[in-house]
């Protein structure tokens, strides 16, 4: 469901629609579970009976009694009777010679899960009836409580005539809905109410003449609350979504979204889930766009499932029909920045010492700006097959990872490449030290659309390391480790292969010890290098919980490095840049990581990460980010939800460019919560596209717990606040 996006100045249009617009309509509503813990207890519970439903006998206490056995007999005072997991209080209870029961004055009674206080009741035996008068109920599945004039139950089906129900408590003017009839039905899970008046805060928003609304967690068929929004590429918008609760294990949701500014699209969802496979199916429909006068659409297609036992396919994959669709239908600042969207068939057999993939992928470019060179390359097919020896063997592994591609594209040169890399380790490890060399062999072959090409070329490691502990003043451990890595590559010119799928990935403290400072196959790079690396940690003593890890490390080159991804100059330094890492995590509150890249005299930071959380009681949430790449990038974010009593919570997330002295994303929202509804205000401004324009937009929220909830401002939240969690949607 997308996020309800409001104009200010269009907020009181937005509350006249809300209020007389859903006229004629019937909802239907599911949510999640909600929250009760602001609800205070409810005031006349009937204590559970102690007599099984299965058990058929009676007991009655009471002050009195009088009658005969074969006739009808009279109960009077406190009277209290047990029967069939049911029970009743009253003053005045006569039990017919039919075994009917007839109960008047201060009545209360339960049956488990729905309570009654009623001025007269009659319970029929043989019809499985009861009737209460006069009646004020709790149902305590769904927390719901309600008058009504009359309730009557048949079985699990309660009918309740000139009745309210709702999910806040009694003499609260939270929202209720206020109809001739209601009907409870238990076995279905299912609530509806006929020439029904749903107000909230004593204000009557709409009229229905029937809604459904569950009384249990089961998914149920029917329109769900309507939606409103209103964006500049769309104009005014209303979205009237049908829930199809098609069987257990499928569902399908049909939203008609109607644009002043484009016209009517039909978006429609359908899922299913079984017990190995799962999956959904979207497709959007325009006709006839009011603005370009062409249909707009969109499919979308997500599958994970197994086939045998140890067999795996996914599928994921969309297409749009054209560039701008994101940009004009989309919800958010992620999907207006997508380039590419990909489609991938993916099938997996995964046994106790190999794997095998077949593998297939392709990019729809809706990214106008990007080249026909720079498109990426479609794989079809791409064959992955990997086995492993048992690691236990002496010490000693043996493995073997190969891949058979071919890719194509609409400009470059086209090609197949198969690669083949068997490796060979031996690894030896003691309580304070461990040693593993390592040998492996590369060989790749290319079949070009014009040229034939073959690259032979080993690659040797050898990894260690040792571990010294000591204790500290508070008993627990501190430890010291440092490593040596050394890797050697001859070179092997490389500058004629094409590159397929590889890239320099950026560098960091894992960097130090990878074999191939590319990322892909169709680089190999030469090598003659010593890592040197050093690690502390920090040890609670009794738990083994790491308090903080701190790294710190350093390549020294014995030669220049030749091979290089667009035949540029060999690279000289004797060193490499610093790479350092930082976690710190004292406790369940506080999360502290910082990774940095500095110069090789440690006179310049390159790059610099930092991410700083915290979790307290409460909801209490806190966040600080900050990024930096020398001439590239510097941004500091800033997000936070702190409550300011116990129902309302202030929540906002700022981000900031430093080279660009800007704001790139600031929200600000109030989220308040009571025992039976929520709201949420958020507004929020970021920038939009690559021109820097700002969009300014404001969601509104409204949750109604048990019943539904209009807007979508928890899903803006979850997407700008890391650590925001709803429990009521």
């Amino acid at each position: 469901m997308r996020v309800t996006r409001l104009q200010p100045r269009n907020f009181k249009q937005f509350l006249w629609v809300t209020c007389f617009l859903p006229i004629l309509l019937w909802v239907n509503s599911a949510i999640a579970e909600p929250s009760w813990k602001l609800c205070p207890p409810q005031d006349f519970l009937v204590p559970e009976t102690t007599v099984n439903s299965a058990d058929q006998s009676t007991r009655i206490s009471a002050d009195d009694v009088t009658g005969r056995y074969d006739d009808a007999i009279q109960f009077q005072g406190n009277v209290i009777l047990e029967q069939a997991g049911r029970q009743i209080e009253a003053t005045d209870v006569t039990i017919t010679k039919d075994k009917n029961i007839e109960a008047r004055g201060g009545i209360r009674a339960s049956d488990g899960k729905l309570d009654v206080r009623a001025a007269q009741a009659v319970f029929e035996e043989k019809n499985k009836l009861s009737h209460f008068t006069d009646v004020e109920y709790t149902y305590k599945p769904r927390h719901a409580y309600g008058k009504a004039d009359e309730i009557k139950t048949v079985g699990n089906i309660s009918t309740l005539k000139n009745s309210t129900y709702s999910t806040c408590p009694a003499k609260k003017n939270g929202w209720e809905i206020k109809a001739r009839k209601i009907t409870l039905d238990r076995d279905k899970g299912l609530g509806t109410a006929k020439n029904a008046v749903f107000r909230f805060k004593d204000i009557p928003f709409f009229y229905l003449p029937t809604v459904t609304f569950p009384i249990s967690g089961e998914r149920k068929t029917g329109f769900l609350f309507p939606q409103f929004g209103r964006g500049d590429p769309t104009g005014a918008e209303l979205e009237l979504p049908f829930y199809w609760n098609i069987a257990p294990q499928y569902d399908a949701t049909i939203t008609p979204r109607i644009m002043s500014k484009r016209g009517v699209m039909l978006q429609n969802e359908f899922r299913y889930l079984s017990a190995r496979h799962k999956g959904s199916l979207q497709v959007n429909y325009l006709p006839n766009d009011n603005k370009t006068d062409e249909d707009r659409e969109l499919f979308a297609l997500h599958h994970a499932g197994k086939p045998g036992k140890k067999w795996q396919l996914n599928l994921d994959g969309s297409h749009v029909s054209d560039d701008d669709y994101l940009d004009d239908f989309g919800n958010s600042l992620r999907l207006g920045s997508i380039s590419h969207l990909q489609r991938q068939a993916d099938l997996r057999y995964s046994d106790r010492w190999f794997t095998f993939a077949a593998l297939g992928r392709a990019y729809q470019t809706i990214d106008p700006n990007i080249s026909d060179t720079d498109k990426p390359y479609r794989l079809l097919p791409q064959l992955d097959f990997r086995a492993t020896l048992p690691k236990d063997f002496h010490g000693l592994a043996l493995s073997l990872d190969s891949q058979y591609t071919r890719f194509s594209h609409s400009v470059n040169v086209n090609g197949d490449r198969l690669d083949i890399v068997p490796r060979l380790s031996w690894r030896k490890d003691a309580p304070a030290w461990f040693f593993q060399p390592a040998f492996s062999w590369h060989y790749t072959q290319y079949d070009l659309d014009n040229l034939d090409l073959e690259r032979n070329l080993p690659v040797v490691s050898l990894d260690s390391g040792l571990f010294f502990e000591r204790f500290t003043e508070n008993d627990n451990i501190q430890t010291l480790e440092p490593r040596l890595f050394y890797l050697y590559a001859p070179l092997r010119q490389q500058d004629n292969i094409p590159l397929f799928d590889t890239s320099e990935p950026v560098f960091n403290f894992p960097s130090l010890f990878r074999e191939n400072r590319f990322s892909g196959r169709d680089r190999v790079g030469d090598a003659s290098q010593l890592t040197f690396a050093l690690t502390s940690r920090h040890l609670d003593s009794n738990s083994g919980q790491e308090n903080w890890r701190a790294s710190i490390g350093q390549i020294l080159y014995f030669k220049d490095r030749e091979v290089s991804l667009n035949n540029t100059a060999p690279e000289t330094d004797t060193r490499s840049s610093f790479a350092a890492e930082l976690s710190y995590t004292p406790g369940t509150k506080w999360v502290a990581r910082s990774t940095i890249v500095a110069s090789e005299d440690l006179n310049e930071t390159e790059r610099f990460n930092l991410t700083l959380g915290y979790r307290g009681n409460n909801r209490r949430l806190a966040n600080l980010e900050h990024i930096y790449r020398r001439d590239d990038l510097q941004q500091t974010g800033i997000s936070f939800g702190w409550p300011l009593n116990q129902r309302w919570r202030l929540l906002g997330r700022w981000l900031y460019s430093h080279d660009e002295s800007r704001d790139i994303d600031i929200l600000g929202g109030l989220e308040y919560e009571s025992c039976c509804w929520k709201a949420r205000l958020v507004g929020q401004r970021y920038v939009t596209d690559d021109e820097n324009e700002y969009n300014d937009n404001i969601s509104l929220q409204l949750v109604f717990k048990g019943l539904a909830s209009f807007g979508e401002g928890s899903q803006l939240l979850q997407e700008r606040i890391t650590g925001y969690e709803t429990d009521d949607e």
